[in-house]
Formats: structure tokens, sequence, C-alpha cells
């Protein structure tokens, strides 16, 4: 006697798997019967149905089909011996255990499907009752496309799942995991083919089981209607990439318990796949797992394996409760809208912990990306967040470590990176800059950043491949526009706390930019701002070697003018006393056409700067100068339109200034008088 086999979860049982029974029904044979006959002819049919198990003598039969008194039979049921029956020999309807075990089997598949207290009640599929037993369909196969007869078909198994990989190991040939490219399996069936497309040659006793530890099954067992497949907890290996299609969600226990473990070195673990096309209801999940990769100790970078791929317009894509390890890129986002990745760790990465390719209106909060440890140096050029094309990104409460670029803003081939919102977001330890917006091949412009940071970039592995990174790096000239940098923190990086080079409308507020130049004394500055830049404001920041140790006070000027063609700046309220050499520096001459205004900072306003009296003095940065001697003053350089100064004049027989240039009066002096400067633009007008 075989134990019966279920039906569920692949299929719901029926009359025909259970069968049927009834009390007190019996009759007797009216002909006699051979032990090959399959029509048998009963007195009294009538309370007789199809699907009834029948006793006679020592045999069970099952009814298929009854019609008057003639009833059509299966001999030699539950393993009993068909054999010659006399007329008149009973035929019984009983509970036979067969009835028992086929209903104890049921049971206990429903059972095991709703789990332990019903724990699975809330999900839809478990992953572990599709992972289906290997099968061995015997044969050779070879490169290219080969036919593989599934007997049983497994549930979740169908020939037209052409996202669907199975998994060939053992026998001769090396392991590998195939694609479904055809055939006539139809999941639940009792046979049928799949056609898949194999690399290696396999012979001897290969055989064919799932490539994704069941999971991939049970996402097909719901792609039709939608669902959650729960992935219990454990360690599954997968050896190729499982595709969640729209309207489907990927959960875990807990990313502390399941595990998965892909075993292929050149391919992504997920990819939720919504195919770009106007419907909306594309929305996907994964949840709460762990994704490691066997790959070990990367040194090149390859953007070709992702652990998690988003492709597609799916509208609110969820991935969320993950930690990844080890992977060519951790979350690559490929279109989607209004995606959110939230609450992740990313650690050891080639390409970028999270590359946004393109997608518009994406959430990026809650993580922790990085690399392995201090002795390591990360793959050179990744980024912790790297992005191509987006236009509206919002990253809050983000945590990246020890990468070579913390955020990289990098389009090229087309693309823009327009609308970025950055909230609480730390690049810390990297081997160059903590943030790089650059617009060298294409447009970055309206981003924004509040209370971020960058700290210690550009230290760390100094024997392998230091550089002095920037905290924050702006450049690519006029298509570099609309930045605001709000309460930032630029603290301890190698070169200058912000560097910019080039840009328009970019403003820095209340920022704190502390002792910056670690990679060599005085050679570096707070806010460095190239003479391309444009329309810039630096106010109410505290920028100097603040309470720090002595070895570390580094930061020579705390804002550094390159000067020349820059225009409209506005640098206003800001600390900047503890610099080592300056606290603004100005090198080359604004045009005097240029609309500058430097206003009420700390170390430049009331510093008293001494010049000698000549036909022509050269400004510095600050706006007070004591005049020494006694030779009039005819002109003034390094003004700019609307540029107020004062001059004192300590001699006690003074020049006083002459309208021999562009002062356009003369004005004699007393000792120790004063007298206010102002510049159109063209001329010093003298009162």
């Amino acid at each position: 006697m075989a134990t019966p086999a279920p039906v569920f979860p692949s299929a719901v049982a029926t009359s025909a798997d259970l069968k049927v029974a009834a009390n007190l029904v019996q009759s007797a044979l009216a002909v006699a019967i051979t032990a090959t006959d399959t029509i048998i002819t009963v007195r009294d049919g009538s309370r007789f149905q199809a699907n009834m198990l029948l006793s006679i003598d020592q045999e069970i039969l099952a009814a298929t089909a009854v019609n008057g008194n003639l009833i059509t039979v299966q001999r030699q049921f539950d393993a009993t011996t068909a054999a010659p029956h006399a007329a008149s020999a009973l035929v019984s309807v009983f509970i036979d255990a067969w009835h028992h075990n086929r209903t104890a089997t049921e049971i206990m598949a429903i059972e095991t499907f709703l789990g332990p207290n019903g724990q699975n009640l809330s999900k839809a599929i478990v992953s572990t009752l599709f992972d289906f037993p290997a099968q061995t369909p015997g044969g050779t196969l070879a490169p290219g496309l080969n036919v593989i007869m599934l007997t049983p078909v497994p549930p979740g198994v169908n020939g037209t799942d052409q996202k669907h990989y199975l998994y060939i190991p053992n026998g001769t040939g090396a392991p590998e995991a195939v694609l479904i490219a055809g055939g006539t399996a139809v999941a639940g069936a009792a046979s049928g083919t799949v056609i898949v497309t194999c690399a290696n040659a396999h012979s001897g006793a290969w055989t064919i089981r799932s490539a994704s530890s069941g999971i991939q099954e049970a996402i097909s067992a719901v792609a039709g209607v939608g669902g959650a497949v729960s992935v219990p907890a454990g360690q599954w290996d997968v050896y190729a990439l499982t595709t969640i299609p729209k309207r489907v969600s990927v959960v875990g226990n807990d990313r502390h318990a399941t595990i998965i473990r892909n075993q292929s070195t050149t391919t992504g673990a997920f990819r939720l796949d919504a195919p770009f096309v106007s419907d909306f209801n594309q929305s996907m999940g994964l949840f709460s797992l762990t994704i490691v990769s066997s790959a070990v100790g990367r040194t090149t970078v390859d953007v070709a394996a992702p652990a998690v791929y988003v492709y597609g317009t799916g509208l609110m894509t969820v991935v969320a409760d993950l930690s990844i390890f080890n992977h060519d890129i951790g979350i690559h986002l490929a279109g989607p809208l209004y995606a959110v990745v939230e609450r992740f760790r990313i650690w050891t990465f080639g390409y970028a912990g999270i590359y946004v390719e393109y997608g518009d209106g994406n959430w990026i909060r809650n993580g922790v990306i990085g690399n392995n440890d201090s002795t390591s140096p990360p793959i050179v050029g990744n980024a912790g967040i790297r992005c191509k094309h987006f236009s509206g990104l919002y990253v809050d409460a983000v945590d990246i470590t020890k990468s070579y670029f913390g955020v990289l803003l990098a389009p090229s081939g087309g693309s823009y990176c327009s609308f970025g919102f950055f909230t609480n977001v730390l690049a810390d330890t990297t081997i160059a800059q903590g943030w790089w917006f650059d617009a060298t091949n294409g447009p970055v412009n309206s981003m924004h950043c509040i209370d971020c940071w960058a700290s210690f970039c550009g230290i760390q592995f100094a024997d392998s491949g230091r550089t002095d990174g920037d905290g924050f790096l702006i450049n690519g000239g006029a298509s570099s526009s609309g930045f605001a940098f709000i309460g930032c923190r630029a603290k301890f990086c190698g070169g200058n706390g912000f560097n910019i080079i080039g840009g328009a409308q970019i403003k820095v507020v209340g920022a704190e930019i502390n002792a910056n130049s670690q990679v060599g004394l005085n050679t570096r500055s707070g806010i460095s701002i190239d003479n391309t830049a444009q329309h810039v404001i630096v106010a109410s920041s505290q920028i100097g070697n603040y309470q720090v140790a002595p070895e570390d006070e580094k930061q020579g000027v705390g804002i550094l003018l390159v000067g020349g063609a820059g225009n409209y700046f506005s640098i206003q309220g800001n600390d900047l006393t503890r610099n080592n050499q300056a606290a603004l520096s100005i090198l080359t001459p604004f045009a005097p056409s240029a609309s500058i205004v430097i206003d009420g900072n700390l170390g430049v306003d009331g510093v008293w700067t001494t010049l000698p009296s000549a036909a022509s003095i050269a400004l510095g940065p600050t706006n007070y100068y004591k005049i020494t001697g006694t030779v009039a003053i005819g002109t003034i350089t390094g003004g700019w339109s609307g540029r107020r100064i004062v001059l004192a004049f300590t001699d006690a027989v003074p020049g006083g200034v002459i309208a021999t240039g562009n002062v356009v009066r003369t004005l004699g002096a007393a000792q120790n008088q004063r007298m206010t400067c102002e510049f159109d633009g063209a001329v010093w007008w003298v009162q």
C-alpha cells in the first residue's frame, strides 16, 4: 500500500482525488467478471456513483463512471490484486485505509502551508513548498537549445515562463543555470517539456531542479493575480537571477534570519521587473532578507551584477529591510517611479552601493553603505550612491563610509540630474571627494543638501591611493546651477571643505567647515570658489580650525576667491577667525564691473591692513586700511561694483587722494583722518 501524494498546494483536491463514500451501499454482481474486465454489472446500481471505492472479495476497484447497473472501474486499486469474481459476489462501498491516508496527506499539506500557529496565513505562498526534488530525465544535453521532459511538471514551472531559470548540477559537465525558452510544461501536470538554453554539455546522471530554492517557482504560482511569496528563515542558494513581476512581493522572515546566498558570480540575485508600458498598477516589493554573494576579494569595477535590480516604470515599488554583501552593485534603479528603498545595509561593493541609472521621484532612506574595514581600500572609482539620471530624488538619513566617492552625481550621454533633496546624509572616510556634483558631461541642477556631512574625505588608506579629496566638489560650468547647502558640515577632509569650480546659483548657509587641508598644512581652504562660478552666497557659516588638536589645525584660508571673471558673490556674516593664513583671500582681482558683497565677516571686517601710500595701491580682501607715507593716492585697484573701503591716514603730513586715475576727486587729509571710498564699477567716489 503506497501513501497517496497530496495535490495541495499546487492544486485543490476534488472528489476524483479524495473519492466519495456513502453508508450501507452494497449490491451483488449480476454477471461474473475476469481479472481484466473494466466494466462490471450489478443487480442494483441506483446508489453507486463515480469516484466511489468498491470492495469485491480481496480486491479494491475505483468507480470512474456509473450508467444504470453498469459501472466502469479501475482495477487493482491501492496495490490490490486483480482477480476473477463470481456472479453474486458482493460489491460493497467501504471506508478503506486509502481514504484515511489520502485525507491525512492532504491535511498535512494544508498544515504545512499554514505553518505553526498559522504563521503563514498572511503570506500567499511559501517558497519551500515549491523547491521540488531534483529530477533525472536522462539522456544528454548539448550547448544550445535542449528539450527536457519533466515527470511530473513541478508546481510553478511552465514552458511559457521565459524569465525562469532552472539548475542543472551533477553528471558530467559544469553545473549551470539554464533559462526556459519554451516547452509544453504546465505546472502540476503529469508530464511536460521545457526547452532550455545550455552553455555546457551534460551527460551521465545529471539532474534538473530549482535554481532559486523554490522562490522563482513560488513567484510563478502567484504572478497572474499578484500576491506575496514568503521565504522562511534559513540559508537558501540561488544560482541565477530571480525575477519578481508586477504586483508580486518577496518577503523574508527577517534579514537576520532569511539568508539568500547568490552562487553566481555573473548575475545578481533579484530583478524587480515592470516593463515600460502605460500600466501604473506595477508595484513590486522585496523585504526582510540578506543577500550574500559567493564572490570574494573583488578588485575590479563590474556593473553587470547588482544584488537587486529594479527595472521599468513600476509605481511605488518598495525594497526594504535588506542587508547586501559583496556585490558589484547593491541596488540598481533603472527606471522606477516613486520607488522606496529603505532600512538597508550595503557592504563591500564594486561599482556602487546604490546606483540610480535613471528614474524619477524615488526615495532612499535610513541605511548604511560602506566597505569592509580600514585596512582594505575600496575599488577605485566606486561610490556609495552613484547617480546618472533623475528628475526628483529624495535621500534621507544615509551613512556612507569607506567608499572611493561618497555621493557622486555624474550624468552623461544626454542624461541629467535635477531636483535632488539630500537630508542627514553622511559621506565619511572616503578615498576621494565626499560629495561630487560632476556636470562635466551633463547638467546637474537644483540640488538641496540639508544637514549633510563630509568628514575625513581623502585622508584614509594612506598607503593605497590617498587623495586630497574635497568634502563637497561642484564642477561643470554653467550646466551646474541651483545648489543649496543648508547647515552642512565639512570637517577633517584632505582637500577643501567646499570646492566650487564653476556653477551658478550656489549658496552655503549655516555651515560648519572645520580643519580641512589634512593632507598638507595650509595647502587647501575651507571654501575655494573658482573664477568661473557665478551667483555664490556664503553666509552665517563658521569656517576655520575650531576645537581641534594642534596637529589638525591645517586649514590655511577660510574662503579663497580666485576672482577674475567670477561675478555676483555675497560673503556675509561668517566667522572666519581661526584659519592659519587668512580669513579671506582673493587670488586674482575681480573685474571692476563684478557685483560683490563682502560684509559682516569676523576675521575680515574690523581688521586693519597697513599699506604704504603710493600713486597706485592694490587692495586686499579686507575693507579697512591704514595708509602710511605722504604720497597722494590717484589709483586704487582691487575694487568691484559696490565695494566700500575705509582709508585712515597715519602720517603727520599725509598726501590724501588725487584725481589722476580712477579716483574722481582730490581731497587732502590730516593725520588720523578717515576717508570712505565706494567703487561704482569704474571710479572711486570719496567722502
